[in-house]
């Protein structure tokens, strides 16, 4: 067995230095009377050549509150191994446990705040929609309403296109109508001065025919 390796109990061999996860060596330490550590209960005995072989110790592991162990054998640096090994083994999975609760509560964390910010964009989103269909509603009602002017200005211009149409036949119809009476004004002295005329000459006929029938007369 080469320096380094575990044994058949999952420790280092005798008075070598033993690597837990991560490949940190722990060196035994002096053992004096008992000692406790936390997440591990161990508890073993040794015998020398009293019923035993080459002075193996016998024992036990336990995942318990409390690890207790009393080494009194040839055996002890390698049970100081094994509860080295369960102990940083121990630390190990509870500084990992830590990190991975850390790292867990540091991943819900950013979850909030992704979700809590696409919530917001999507309120921004939103409120940016709605804001624009304002808008373009405004702008509809906008051109409808310049449409409605334009539209009633055609119409007034028109209506004021016919009025002045109207107007100057009104005018037109009124030189007309005085043309004609000027017209038949002028024919009427006309006839009266040709009647007045002809009266004249029916006087001067009759005052010519009067002395004529005088002049006989007297002779």
């Amino acid at each position: 067995m080469g320096q380094g390796e575990s044994t058949q109990y999952g420790g280092p061999p005798p008075g070598g230095p033993y690597r837990g996860p991560g490949g940190q060596q722990h060196r035994p330490t002096q053992l004096q009377g008992s000692k406790s550590y936390s997440n591990l209960k161990a508890s073993g005995h040794s015998r020398q050549h009293n019923g035993d072989h080459n002075g193996h110790t016998y024992g036990q592991f336990e995942q318990v509150g409390v690890v207790q162990y009393n080494v009194n054998s040839e055996g002890e640096v390698e049970v100081r191994g094994k509860v080295a090994y369960h102990e940083t083994l121990l630390n190990y999975h509870e500084k990992s446990h830590e990190e991975h609760r850390r790292e867990e509560k540091e991943l819900h964390r950013r979850q909030e705040i992704l979700r809590r910010k696409q919530w917001e964009e999507e309120q921004r989103e939103r409120a940016f929609r709605q804001r624009q269909a304002q808008q373009m509603e405004q702008q509809r009602r906008e051109q409808q309403r310049l449409y409605q002017q334009q539209q009633n200005l055609k119409r007034q211009q028109w209506e004021e296109q016919q009025r002045e149409m109207q107007s100057r036949r009104q005018q037109a119809n009124m030189q007309a109508q005085v043309q004609r009476q000027i017209r038949q004004e002028n024919i009427h002295q006309q006839q009266l001065a040709q009647r007045e005329r002809q009266f004249e000459m029916r006087e001067q006929r009759f005052e010519q025919e009067v002395r004529r029938n005088m002049g006989q007369r007297r002779f």
